[in-house]
């Protein structure tokens, strides 16, 4: 896979049993691929223009020493220290992000702070394919 120089942090939600709240998690991977452009749609109201974005993960990218978990398996773990998940409504951000002193990372925070953001809506699982296996991640 080509271009794989990037390093993008992916925030994953998990909910807190003890604090009844979600955590928002970051994982920096490093040698990924980042592409975004801009799409149109002509519409009764008008034109629409939205960033669409899409990041390629290979299974060789420098995960910090956190392995993937599927998402259905992350959401129902007790502890997902040392994992990642790619589920829908997590944030991707372009660089790095990590949590600072006892403030947890928030949503708001996180996007308000980076202007290279988006939310998580497709994925696709391209880790069985002989030549570069990946997750393609897309989103807004």
């Amino acid at each position: 896979m080509k271009e794989t120089v990037e390093t993008i942090t992916i925030i994953n939600r998990h909910y807190n049993t003890s604090t009844g709240l979600d955590d928002w998690i970051p994982t920096v991977i490093t040698g990924v691929s980042w592409h975004s452009k801009l799409t149109a749609a002509v519409t009764q109201t008008g034109l629409k223009a939205a960033d669409t974005l899409v990041v390629r993960i290979p299974t060789s990218a420098d995960t910090n020493g956190r392995v993937y978990m599927d998402p259905a398996t992350y959401k129902k773990a007790e502890s997902v220290s040392g994992a990642f998940t790619l589920a829908h409504g997590d944030l991707i951000v372009r660089g790095t992000v990590t949590q600072t002193g006892q403030t947890p990372l928030t949503p708001a925070q996180v996007q308000a702070e980076n202007a290279d953001c988006f939310t998580i809506v497709s994925v696709g699982d391209n880790t069985r394919r002989p030549n570069a296996p990946h997750w393609r991640v897309s989103g807004i």
